[in-house]
């Protein structure tokens, strides 16, 4: 499993087989048409299982109404040029508005696909059967993205959002250092970098808590408010590097950066603080940066 996660990853691997079991299935079977059980299983594959149901539930609502929809339109428009190319741009429209209708963005393009195959051929068959057909073929497909989620527990993505968190916040004593007593400008793109990779694994890992949910709420709960001074902490960072000056910091200011871990050049050790409205500005960003450092740095003292 941990090569698994680390080469080629959980939900590559979890796709992969899925199709391969879906050609098992249909080859044991002796389906006719795999190929839209292994759409379905591509469509729905989520790298967490409270996703996956929420995925399969949509496509398998998303679906039928595209199977309806095609089957009504076999059933009741004339099959002719002139009359099929209208009925499939409307059709569309139709099924990605329900889809919309019903916040199953993610059901569109299975749901489209389903409705088309049945438009194009359902007319073969008597009484919307090829419709119903698909929708069986379908189904089973979503039945098989759920069965390999559950067999293959979740990657924990606990352990890499505690090592972005203590390595994004390592990185603002150079970012300090170079801005307060060096006047530069920082490049702040990496710490951005850092930000969304943290905001989308707090985002997956909010639907890993299958078992002890109240327990694996708090916690989220509290890794969200840990994100949030880190948050904040490269907003006003930003601020900082936005100013196009660069002020003295306070005596108080020098003193907490002592304490926070940086060099003080000897020119900042013994000199007159300034109270134009530039050096107030700056300080004040600057203190709402430490602040937040030293409240998240108290947080994470809790989590392990």
């Amino acid at each position: 499993m941990r090569f698994i996660n680390q080469y080629i990853g959980m939900r590559t691997f979890k796709t992969a087989l899925a199709v391969a079991l879906c050609i098992l299935i249909s080859h044991l079977s002796n389906t006719n048409y795999p190929i839209f059980a292994c759409i379905a299983a591509i469509c729905s594959m989520n790298p967490t299982v409270n996703g996956v149901f929420t995925t399969v539930k949509e496509q398998l609502i998303g679906t039928s109404f595209g199977v309806v929809v095609g089957t009504v339109f076999t059933l009741s428009i004339p099959d002719t040029i002139y009359t099929r190319v209208p009925t499939f741009f409307a059709g569309v429209i139709i099924v990605i508005l329900f889809c919309n209708k019903m916040n199953f963005n993610v059901a569109i393009q299975l749901a489209c696909i389903v409705f088309i195959d049945v438009y194009l051929f359902g007319g073969a068959s008597p009484n919307g059967v090829y419709g119903l057909n698909r929708l069986f073929d379908t189904s089973w497909g979503l039945l098989v993205a759920v069965f390999v989620n559950l067999a293959f527990k979740p990657y924990n993505h606990r352990p890499e959002i505690l090592d972005v968190f203590r390595n994004t916040q390592r990185t603002f004593k150079a970012l300090l250092s170079f801005r307060v007593f060096e006047g530069g400008y920082p490049e702040l793109d990496p710490l951005r970098h850092n930000l969304h990779k943290l905001e989308s694994n707090l985002r997956e890992y909010e639907n890993q808590g299958i078992k002890k949910r109240k327990q694996h709420r708090e916690d989220y709960i509290y890794l969200k408010g840990c994100e949030q001074l880190l948050v904040k902490m490269a907003d006003e960072m930003i601020s900082l590097c936005n100013m196009d000056y660069v002020s003295i910091p306070s005596a108080k200011n020098v003193n907490r950066l002592r304490q926070y871990g940086l060099y003080i050049p000897p020119k900042f050790e013994d000199f007159e603080e300034l109270n134009d409205e530039n050096s107030i500005v700056f300080n004040f960003h600057l203190t709402n940066l430490l602040d937040a450092d030293y409240f998240l740095t108290d947080l994470m003292k809790n989590l392990k």
